[in-house]
């Protein structure tokens, strides 16, 4: 017998989709994330003789832990290039 979990929720700004199927002894999950209009990611996960609600919450963490990664990634980038925008006005002869 097949069953079916979906669970929709919204994280640091993204969306996050999670759909688990269950077809007899396995289970698989899957997390679409979007940024608004744009998506970003499918993340999968597949186990045997797990419950539906053990993958959900472990494809959930999963998702969630991605778009922690882009987050950090995004704010040291942006880190990274204030400070050569102001390391290149220090350096220019007329200061600007």
């Amino acid at each position: 017998m097949q069953q079916q979990l979906i669970e929709t929720i919204e994280y640091r700004g993204m969306q996050i989709a999670i759909k688990v199927d269950a077809h007899a002894e396995r289970v698989f999950g899957q997390a679409d994330v979007c940024a608004g209009d744009e998506f970003k990611a499918r993340l999968v996960l597949g186990a045997m003789q797990q419950r539906q609600d053990a993958v959900l919450k472990r494809v959930r963490c999963l998702a969630k832990a991605k778009v922690d990664a882009w987050s950090v990634a995004n704010t040291a980038l942006k880190a990274v290039r204030q400070s050569s925008h102001g390391a290149a006005a220090r350096d220019s002869p007329d200061g600007a």
